[in-house]
């Protein structure tokens, strides 16, 4: 979850309720429909929260995108140069960062949705892979360069052979009876 990873922020409920959004300076939304919030919540929002719509279409109700006046961003004005105060420059840049954040991990998302489960396990493998050879290669520090570039290409070529049958079978997979093999096996 993007809250979990950006400092100081925190994931609340769908509609969070007055008392959270008191607490609150700023709002990222990006959302597939409207968003449902109480009348209370819609209220303190619109009274106190700088607030950015990520979705497409706005998910924010309209009439509380109104009530926001400037304090409203969406996908469209979040490049806009009409904030002009410190404080709102310094909530712009930081909900800028945010809405870069929250993009990012919503297409990675969706690029990992679109990989095929041959993807998936050949990346689990060279994961695993690199891993490895990082710790074999961490308890030998005397190890030349020359050398460690070896080591990686054999254990790159030895992944290869071991797995390019079965990954071309995966790949090739009519009835989708691998792929739920893999998915049973490794909890996809």
């Amino acid at each position: 979850m993007l809250a979990a990873q950006v400092r100081d922020a925190t994931a609340v409920a769908l509609d969070p309720g007055p008392r959270a959004l008191g607490d609150m300076d700023a709002v990222v939304i990006a959302m597939g429909g409207r968003w449902a919030t109480s009348a209370a919540t819609s209220v303190v929002l619109a009274e106190r929260a700088v607030v950015v719509d990520l979705s497409m279409p706005p998910a924010l109700d309209p009439a509380v995108r109104l009530a926001l006046g400037a304090r409203g961003l969406d996908i469209d004005g979040i490049r806009g140069d009409d904030l002009g105060s410190a404080v709102e420059r310094r909530y712009r840049d930081r909900l800028e960062v945010l809405a870069a954040a929250t993009i990012d991990r919503y297409l990675e998302a969706v690029a990992e949705r679109r990989r095929s489960h041959a993807d998936l396990l050949a990346a689990r493998i060279e994961r695993q892979r690199t891993d490895a050879l990082a710790a074999y290669l961490g308890e030998r520090p005397e190890l030349d360069p020359a050398t460690r570039a070896e080591l990686d290409r054999l254990t790159r070529d030895l992944s290869a052979r071991f797995f390019r049958e079965p990954l071309a079978r995966l790949a090739a997979d009519p009835d989708g009876r691998r792929r739920r093999a893999l998915d049973e096996l490794f909890g996809w």
